[in-house]
């Protein structure tokens, strides 16, 4: 992403009065002169795009150490349009808004910044006028308008809320502003240097004012925006030069710069055109009192055009004080000037030797003997007038040579040492310093260093002090020799030499054949017979090269050393054929040893060791000590035989027994194990895991035995293995909301103690008995009923057995089509085979059974019969069927029929009430053929013709019958076949 900023710098000046200007209108602190930000309000915030607007929330206030800044004399370029960070306005101090950085470059992004300051107008006051001077940089980021880094200004009167019309700006870095140059420094950057705006606020006496600048960043968070803000220090009137100064004989009157155009007048009448320059030049000097009215025009865009007035008037010149004429010390900053006046500004030269050129007392300072004149200028800043004093300051300096005789890196001792000698012939006091401390009674001439150091010399002379170069001295001390005391030693027994070594030497000792290593500090050395031998070390530091050497002298003894073994030196504890040792019984003295350890009270010429261990003797005789040979002995021990059981009980049906073994051996030697089992089996681990295949109680026993034949048989326990059971349950036939009952089938197998628990899934607890009560299901489906059965001793084995239990529903009921049959009629019946088995027909009237499917109907009067019907698993079904009886004469024809051969409706007939016979009986299809044809009572069609079953439809039928007179009647009609 591209960085883009906004740079905007400003410069303000009150202007008062028509004819005379007034004093006294600078509020405290406006033009920055304290250096700080007294009496101006900071504030920092965050831009972003609200509803289409560039919005700022502001979210702190107080100056932010990175986004409002005091810059002091002299000041700097700007860095992208190189316009000066302080304006040409004379003033020492600038303040910066906002910074350079965004999160991009490790800034926070999207920061807004502003300061304002709040004036009343004295209610005095009858023309007050405004003056900015400012300047613009900007970098396009290509975004939209309201999401570009801007720019904004404005003057509010406080009293109304409402905004100076030409001095409130919003700059944005696309609008096309007029009058902006194109930086060198970045092509995407545009800028506007110092320009003035200026304001008549005339009429606003006694009104409280805002003065207001901010900067803000792109609300896209990657784009930069800051600014300077400056002021004039003189609020008395925008014209410089309105005063006659003393020894002037004219004056120049200069109007504020930046302006496009200017346009001077000789008086208020505007009439008499002077100059259209920006300073006007009048020589003699006028009258005083005497008006020069100006016209400053800004730049399109940038401003109001205004009349500013210069009032000539007489002033006194101001004090200059440069201070006394010095001697210095070449370089040393001294104070010069005196204490600053206020409403004084000040100019020294040469502003290159001087800590700050605009201040009333800098520090000053010269390079070399030639004399410096210092001038500063005095300025008042109200009236322009000047006045001049001048100082001399001459450098002075002590001569710091210095000659280094001799070496200044050697070792200790060293014939040549360095010396170090001052070359000065001035009067001066001398002291000689180790880096920062002084050398107490060094004050000579010479000096010569004894130990390592940074040496010099500090000088002081009757006016300066200074201090020599700093000459490292590095002397090395000797390094230490030392060969060890004179000694004596047995004979081919060795004895160390030297002392402990410093990493920093190197050693060689001879002869080197009789020590164990001859390049180290404090090697082994041993004798060879009885006769003396010299031994000599030479260490060298080798970082110095400095050296040196020492010598020792060993003389050789002989010590009777044999030792004799009688008896076995590798045995069992306890064994009565241990071995014994001795030595000559004619030594001053014996130590026997096991190791490196000596065995208390072990000091008689032999000794029985009772552990293993390697044995030794140190005698001593002669005035020396040395060793017999060393005799293994390996004395084993008795192992101790343990184990413990995971369990002293276990259950047939699922049992492993874990036999962990803790069997110890004093010796620490290898062991190897032999589980036996009153089962008969045994096992050659270190744990044994067994198990039991029948119930009963069971020996263990462990053998430990070592490597060298030791064993012990003590280790014994028992466990018992206890009976399980087998868990096993039935069921009888289950439906919803029917209770049903479980029965418990399982197999004890003569444990002493079961336990059981059932998880019948009926959203009830476990049950926690041998056979549970009759539960009853809400929802059918298949369930997962689980029993569990725990016998004692197999309480971590119990056995379990899940069954899935089906729990049915019963079929939804039915009603079947209503029956119609003439009084006195008989009329065989039924009801469907598909859900149950078991039927009972209610009520029981006119029926021959009513425990069938099947049943006679004699037809006396209407029935609604229900039929309870139950499946094997005890669901209940209930289906209706109404059977119609016809009471009154005439015949009866159902309207529709179904012949699917259910035995319901199958076939249609015509049913006579009341009448003396039957004609015939006929069907016809939709085409008008005849299909069938009966002249037989009783007798019906069965939706067939030749044979063929008839597709399902409306057909005609024709009826003929004689009536109880003889009478012919013929009916017509149709019936729906139903497949």
């Amino acid at each position: 992403m591209r960085v883009r900023f906004i740079s905007v710098i400003f410069s303000i000046l009150f202007l008062t009065g028509v004819s005379k200007a007034q004093t006294g209108l600078c509020p405290p602190n406006l033009d920055f002169e304290q250096g700080d930000f007294t009496n101006w309000v900071c504030r920092t915030g965050v831009a972003d795009l609200v509803g289409g607007l560039n919005t700022i929330t502001w979210t702190g206030t107080g100056p932010n150490p990175t986004l409002h800044r005091i810059i002091t004399a002299p000041g700097g370029r700007d860095n992208f349009g190189n316009f000066p960070e302080l304006c040409p306005n004379g003033s020492g101090f600038t303040a910066k808004i906002g910074n350079e950085t965004a999160s991009v470059t490790g800034g926070i992004g999207k920061e807004a910044s502003g300061i304002s300051y709040t004036y009343t107008i004295p209610a005095s006051t009858t023309t007050f006028s405004v003056l900015f001077h400012y300047a613009i940089v900007l970098e396009n980021p290509n975004h939209i308008p309201e999401e570009q880094p801007r720019f904004r200004a404005r003057i509010r009167d406080l009293s109304t809320g409402n905004t100076i019309p030409c001095v409130t700006f919003d700059f944005t870095a696309s609008a096309g502003l007029p009058g902006f140059l194109q930086s060198d420094v970045n092509p995407n950057v545009i800028y506007k240097s110092w320009t003035p705006v200026t304001l008549n606020l005339s009429g606003l006496a006694g009104r409280t004012i805002e003065i207001e600048f901010i900067v803000s960043e792109c609300t896209r968070n990657g784009h930069f925006a800051y600014a300077y803000v400056d002021v004039n220090s003189n609020c008395n009137g925008a014209i410089s030069g309105t005063y006659i100064c003393p020894g002037n004989p004219g004056i120049t009157l200069t109007a504020p710069f930046g302006f496009q155009n200017y346009t001077w007048y000789s008086d208020n009448t505007f009439t008499t055109v002077l100059s259209n320059t920006q300073s006007l030049v009048l020589n003699p000097a006028p009258a005083v009192g005497t008006l020069f009215p100006v016209i400053v025009d800004p730049y399109p865009g940038f401003g109001c055009r205004d009349t500013l007035y210069a009032d000539v008037q007489v002033a006194t010149a101001p004090v200059s004080n440069a201070g006394p004429d010095q001697q210095v010390c070449i370089g040393q900053p001294v104070q010069i000037g005196t204490t600053s006046t206020p409403g004084y500004n000040y100019s020294w030269s040469p502003a290159g030797q001087v800590s700050n050129p605009t201040s009333s007392n800098p520090f000053a300072w010269v390079s070399n003997a030639t004399p410096v004149e210092f001038e500063v200028i005095t300025t008042d800043i109200l009236t322009g007038c000047q006045s001049r004093d001048t100082t001399i300051m001459t450098g002075q300096s002590v001569d710091t040579a210095m000659v280094v005789t001799g070496k200044t890196t050697y070792c200790a001792g060293d014939a040549n040492p360095g010396i170090l000698t001052i070359g000065t012939i001035q009067p001066v006091t001398i002291q000689w310093y180790d880096g920062v401390s002084p050398i107490a009674g060094a004050n000579g001439i010479t000096f010569q260093p004894i130990t390592s150091g940074n040496y010099w010399a500090q000088l002081q002379g009757a006016i300066c002090t200074d201090s020599t170069r700093i000459v490292p001295f590095t002397i090395n001390p000797l390094p230490v020799a030392n060969a060890g005391p004179d000694a004596s030693v047995c004979s081919n027994q060795q004895i160390q030499l030297g002392t402990a070594p410093d990493p920093a030497n190197t050693y060689t000792w001879s002869p080197a054949a009789q020590v164990s290593n001859p390049a180290i500090a404090n090697p082994m050395a041993w004798s060879v017979g009885t006769t003396p031998q010299q031994f000599i070390v030479q260490v060298v530091n080798a970082a110095t090269g400095c050296r040196a050497s020492d010598t020792t002298l060993i003389t050789g003894l002989v010590v009777d050393d044999a030792i004799l073994l009688t008896g076995k030196k590798d045995f069992c504890d306890g064994d009565p054929a241990g071995g014994v040792l001795s030595v000559n019984s004619s030594l001053v003295a014996v130590q026997w040893y096991n190791g490196n350890a000596a065995i208390p009270g072990a000091t008689g010429a032999s000794y029985q060791p009772l552990v293993t261990g390697n044995y030794w003797a140190q005698v001593s005789d002669l005035g020396c000590t040395d060793s017999t040979l060393t005799i293994p002995f390996n004395i084993y021990a008795i192992p101790v035989a343990g184990f413990t059981a995971s369990s002293d009980t276990g259950c047939v049906t699922n049992n492993s027994f874990t036999f962990t073994n803790n069997s110890t051996v004093s010796d620490g030697s290898a062991m190897s194990y032999l589980w036996q089992f009153s089962d008969g089996t045994t096992q050659s681990v270190t744990d044994a895991v067994k198990t039991f295949a029948a119930t009963g109680t069971y020996t263990v026993r462990l053998i430990t035995t070592t490597g060298t034949g030791c064993a012990d048989t003590s280790a014994f326990s028992t466990v018992r293995i206890m009976p399980n059971g087998k868990a096993n349950f039935s069921w009888d036939s289950i439906c919803v909301d029917r209770p049903m009952q479980y029965l418990n089938l399982s197999n004890e197998n003569g444990s002493p103690q079961v336990n059981y628990s059932w998880s019948l899934q009926d959203g009830n607890p476990d049950v926690l008995v041998k056979d549970p009560p009759s539960v009853t299901y809400g929802t059918a489906g298949t369930i997962d009923v689980v029993l569990r059965l725990t016998a004692l001793g197999c309480e971590a084995y119990p056995d379990s057995i899940v069954k899935k239990v089906q729990v049915n529903k019963p079929e939804p009921g039915i009603r079947y089509r209503d029956i119609t049959v003439p009084q006195g009629a008989k009329k065989f019946i039924n009801v469907r085979d598909t859900v149950g088995n078991t039927y009972l027909w209610q009520p029981r009237l006119q029926l021959n059974n009513y425990y069938t499917r099947f049943a006679e109907f004699t037809a006396v009067n209407d029935v609604l019969y229900t039929i309870t019907i139950t499946d094997p698993h005890t669901c209940i079904t209930v289906d209706t069927l109404q059977m119609l009886v016809l009471k009154k004469p005439g015949y009866y024809l159902p309207t529709a029929f179904t012949p699917n051969g259910d035995g319901l409706n199958d076939i249609v007939r015509p049913y006579l009430v009341g009448m003396k016979s039957l004609k015939s009986f006929s069907i016809f299809n939709r085409w008008g053929n005849l299909i069938f044809y009966s002249t037989r009572e009783g007798e019906g069609w069965d939706g067939k013709s030749k044979g063929i079953a008839q597709d399902g439809g409306v057909y005609v039928w024709m009826l003929e019958f004689y009536t109880n007179d003889n009478k012919l009647v013929t009916e017509k009609g149709t019936i729906t076949l139903i497949r």
